[in-house]
């Protein structure tokens, strides 16, 4: 019974119901993208969440310069390993936050380290570095820190809606596939 089900569904071969149509398992496709969107959807929950958790602990702290600069113990951050990630890679997160005594590089300089296959990521000891925001991005931290706060629940909720469109569309696809082929066999 359960070998029907996937043979009738999941398996669905367009070349069964389209003259021509190959042997594309459409629904297998389906699939395959709705599980990269719901992956996807908990990377992109996860970015969001310790990026808004660091500059939530940082405009708490007021660390906005050198001297207000906190550790992650102190910020209770010391254990996110994406968030220690994040802070080793120039990105978007890197143009908000500063580490104090890291080298600022000019984009002319960065290239040129580039060009010599230089290493431009320096090894940080994350138990003393200290971080702050830099003054210039305050403002931008700020609207990041105030926009709608990243949740899990509403990622699954996101990813339950997902499969329950894949399903529709994996029980309607055999009536889809035959309407195509009637309007081009007219």
């Amino acid at each position: 019974m359960l070998k029907n089900f996937f043979d009738k569904y999941l398996f669905l071969s367009v070349g069964d119901h389209i003259d021509g149509g190959g042997d594309f398992k459409i629904n297998l496709f389906l699939l395959a993208i709705t599980l990269g969107l719901c992956l996807a959807a908990f990377i992109v929950c996860y970015h969001k969440k310790y990026t808004y958790d660091v500059l939530r602990q940082l405009i708490r702290h007021n660390a906005i310069n050198e001297d207000s600069a906190k550790t992650l113990t102190e910020l209770r951050l010391h254990e996110n390993k994406g968030l220690m990630r994040a802070l080793c890679r120039r990105g978007q997160l890197t143009n908000m936050i500063k580490r104090v005594g890291a080298k600022n590089y000019s984009y002319e300089e960065f290239v040129a380290l580039q060009k010599k296959k230089l290493p431009t990521e320096e090894k940080i000891d994350f138990t003393v570095a200290k971080f702050y925001i830099f003054e210039e991005q305050y403002d931008r931290a700020k609207r990041v820190y105030e926009r709608e706060h990243p949740s899990y629940i509403r990622t699954v909720f996101s990813c339950v809606f997902l499969v329950a469109v894949f399903f529709i569309l994996a029980f309607t696809m055999p009536m889809l596939l035959d309407f195509v082929d009637n309007m081009i066999s007219k």
